[in-house]
């Protein structure tokens, strides 16, 4: 228990200063990033971005290659910084923004809320607490979709991760129903989620209900 006390107590010493220095010469080359945090558990989880060429449009060779050349060179930096953060899963993304998230490898927190509130016929859920979740289990989240139904004036959220773990999502699934049940006297639709593959859908089964993230 100490040690895990001592290992919760330097994930919260991370500060911003200290991410700045990591990640340095990233900001000599592209200039100071956008720092955003949010809640992961007892602990924090830090996203870092920087605007970042886009290369989706037809560009002079000479212009990309160059480019490329320095993309490699940040990638290096990237794992150089992030051999420094070992109690922390490093993600990157790339678009025309470079994106690094810095989670928690441990959250100092077992037990999971994935239902914010119901608030006049919406069901928010806590996008923060089923990522968490899923990472315990060593599943990431790909792609958050809310789709939405005009004519039956209805709103779902599509869940796509990356791979088919059945006991993740079995898991899922009956915290979830379970929470439905705790406060079911609060909500007043019924909302159900299924799963395919690596695909889970959490939906009304009535007109007039809506599912949204937060």
């Amino acid at each position: 228990m100490k040690y895990l006390k001592k290992i919760f107590e330097s994930f919260n010493e991370l500060s911003k200063e200290e991410i700045l220095d990591n990640f340095l010469s990233i900001n000599d080359e592209l200039g100071d990033p956008t720092i955003n945090t949010s809640k992961y558990g007892k602990l924090i989880k830090w996203r870092i971005s920087w605007q970042f060429i886009n290369l989706s449009h037809l560009q002079p060779l000479e212009k990309v290659a160059d480019i490329i050349k320095n993309l490699g060179e940040l990638i290096i930096d990237i794992q150089s910084a992030a051999s420094r953060f070992e109690e922390y899963n490093i993600n990157i993304s790339l678009s025309d923004k470079l994106i690094i998230e810095i989670t928690p490898k441990e959250s100092g927190e077992e037990s999971f809320e994935f239902i914010r509130n119901y608030d006049f016929r919406v069901l928010n859920l806590n996008k923060a607490e089923i990522e968490r979740f899923f990472r315990s289990r060593g599943v990431d989240v790909l792609n958050w979709e809310e789709t939405f139904d005009e004519a039956n004036e209805k709103g779902d959220v599509e869940i796509t991760l990356s791979s088919n773990d059945g006991n993740a999502i079995t898991g899922f699934k009956n915290i979830f129903t379970q929470e439905l049940n705790r406060k079911e006297e609060d909500i007043h639709r019924e909302y159900q989620c299924s799963g395919s593959g690596n695909y889970l859908t959490i939906y009304s089964t009535e007109e007039k209900a809506y599912v949204a993230l937060v």
